[in-house]
């Protein structure tokens, strides 16, 4: 009796982290960001997020004041991770965006926490972009001379 009691409940367990074990959807955008998907071990862009892209760059184009943010997974090599093919999508991103004229100059890399990454670097991965004002310069300081001495 106890065999089955413990048989049942081993089941009922193993039933409950099957449960878990599907992927989370992508996070919503944020306003004003735009988010590209890549599914498996795919780094080409496919057709709905080429016209996000030609988007994203024709709103950057009427906006010289700002820079596109390209957020993505990490690109950094860490235990159980392989970051290669959030490198390649990065750059399929960015590759993308200048070939509709944005200028190199205005893309900035940020990198995104892991999420839910799988360990062979293959579960969803999102891309973020976003467009923002470019930093503030600080001023530059006033040029001293050398004092005189009379």
């Amino acid at each position: 009796m106890r065999s089955v009691a413990a048989l049942l409940l081993c089941s009922a367990l193993g039933a409950c982290a099957t449960l878990g074990t599907k992927p989370a959807p992508p996070a919503p955008a944020a306003p004003g960001s735009f988010i590209i998907l890549f599914q498996g071990n795919v780094t080409e862009v496919n057709a709905r997020a080429a016209a996000v892209l030609n988007s994203v760059a024709a709103k950057a184009n009427q906006n010289p004041d700002q820079v596109v943010q390209v957020a993505g997974p990490p690109v950094a090599r860490s235990f159980g991770y392989d970051p290669r093919l959030a490198r390649q999508r990065i750059q399929e991103v960015e590759h993308e965006l200048e070939a509709a004229g944005v200028d190199r100059e205005r893309i900035v890399r940020i990198l995104l926490p892991r999420g839910n990454l799988r360990a062979d670097g293959t579960g969803p991965q999102q891309i973020e972009i976003r467009l923002v004002s470019r930093p503030a310069k600080p001023p530059k300081p006033p040029k001293q001379g050398k004092a005189r001495t009379a």
